[in-house]
């Protein structure tokens, strides 16, 4: 996947979540800073996609687990 988005001059950086769909640190920033700029540009209530995000990443998480 990073030579594919380098081919086409986009920067690529894994995130690593845990299976109980916890998110820490650095992870958690970067994600809740992206929902912060679509809530702007959809013109949707502050933390809106930032919640509407943690319960779909917590349900693909726990369908992942065998």
């Amino acid at each position: 996947m990073r030579v594919r988005c380098e081919r086409q001059n986009v920067g690529f950086e894994p995130l690593v979540l845990e299976y109980i769909g916890r998110y820490y640190g650095d992870i958690c920033k970067f994600l809740e800073s992206l929902c912060k700029l679509a809530d702007i540009k959809e013109y949707l209530p502050p933390g809106q996609i930032w919640q509407e995000l943690r319960i779909r990443l917590f349900i693909d998480l726990m369908g992942s687990i065998k």
